[in-house]
């Protein structure tokens, strides 16, 4: 009897085990699949500039057009600790659409984080940021 549940119990983590495995390799979404690989390295070089408190001229390597008020996104950010690709989608054949998760530690203090959405578009064998959205707008100085 205690052989039996013992295998029982076995059996269940080997097929939790898969399960888990079989999902991340097929879930789309999922910024680790091979399906993503191209367009997450390029996304990881966008933000390693753009984490740059002067990001310069080398962000242009990995936009695809000129991005309005990209500057002041990254102004009114402070300083980025870290980010993290939770999930691209594709859109279209040569479309995807990256949501990112961006902690800063504000100017003024204190440590906030933001959700950045990325459309990527596909130029030949690389992904470029095309479009840029993010919560930080939320925090930007109001007018009176």
């Amino acid at each position: 009897m205690k052989k039996a549940i013992f295998m029982a119990i076995c059996l269940l983590i080997v097929f939790i085990a898969a399960s888990y495995f079989i999902n991340k390799q097929f879930d789309t979404s999922n910024p680790d699949n091979k399906e993503n690989a191209a367009a997450s390295k390029e996304i990881e070089g966008f933000y390693t500039e753009f984490s740059k408190e002067n990001m310069g001229s080398n962000i242009t390597f990995h936009i695809n057009k000129t991005l309005a008020n990209i500057e002041l996104y990254r102004f009114y950010y402070g300083e980025i600790r870290q980010y993290r690709i939770v999930s691209i989608k594709n859109l279209e054949a040569d479309y995807k659409q990256a949501e990112i998760e961006v902690k800063t530690l504000k100017k003024g203090g204190g440590e906030k984080t933001y959700k950045d959405t990325l459309i990527v578009v596909r130029k030949g064998d690389r992904w470029l940021v095309d479009k840029y959205y993010s919560t930080s707008v939320n925090d930007w100085p109001k007018l009176p």
